[in-house]
C-alpha cells in the first residue's frame, strides 16, 4: 500500500496554506518562520538531517544525481503541521535548486514536485522501518 501525504489525514497539499495562525513561510513579503533562528535549529536540528542525508540532496540521489544539499525540508510543511517542525522523520537534504522547486511561493503552498517528493519520501520512510 502506498503512503502518501494525504493519507495523514491532511488531504491535497497542492492548496494554499493558512496564511494566518503564527504559522509563516518565506513568502513574497520575506516572512519567516521563528523556528528557522532559534538555536536548536541552527545548531542541532538542522546539522543533523544534512549529515544524516551525507550532505547530498536526496532528490537528486533518488535520480542518480549526486549534488550537495544546502537546505533542509519540511516533508508536510509547518502550516499542516507545526508539532512536526523538529521531527527528524520530517525533514529531509536538499539542493538550492530542488528546494526552490518544491514551493510555489507566490501562492505559499507545494508545487507538483514538492508533493511527489512528499510522497516518495514518506513511502521510502515507511519501507525502511518496516524492514529493519
Amino acid at each position: 500500500m502506498l503512503v502518501g501525504l494525504g493519507d495523514l489525514g491532511l488531504g491535497s497539499l497542492d492548496q494554499p496554506h493558512a496564511k494566518g495562525g503564527g504559522i509563516k513561510m518565506r513568502y513574497k513579503d520575506k516572512t519567516v518562520n521563528p523556528i528557522y533562528k532559534t538555536t536548536k535549529w541552527v545548531k542541532r536540528v538542522r546539522p543533523k538531517v544534512l549529515t544524516r542525508d551525507g550532505q547530498q540532496c536526496q532528490n537528486c540521489k533518488r535520480f542518480g544525481k549526486a549534488e550537495r544539499a544546502t537546505t533542509v525540508h519540511h516533508v508536510v510543511p509547518l502550516s499542516f503541521d507545526s508539532g512536526r517542525a523538529f521531527d527528524m522523520e520530517n525533514l529531509v537534504s536538499l539542493c538550492a535548486k530542488c528546494h526552490g522547486s518544491f514551493h510555489r511561493l507566490d501562492q505559499g503552498c507545494l508545487s507538483q514536485a514538492g508533493e511527489q517528493f512528499g510522497q516518495w519520501w514518506i513511502q521510502s520512510r515507511a519501507a525502511r522501518l518496516v524492514l529493519r
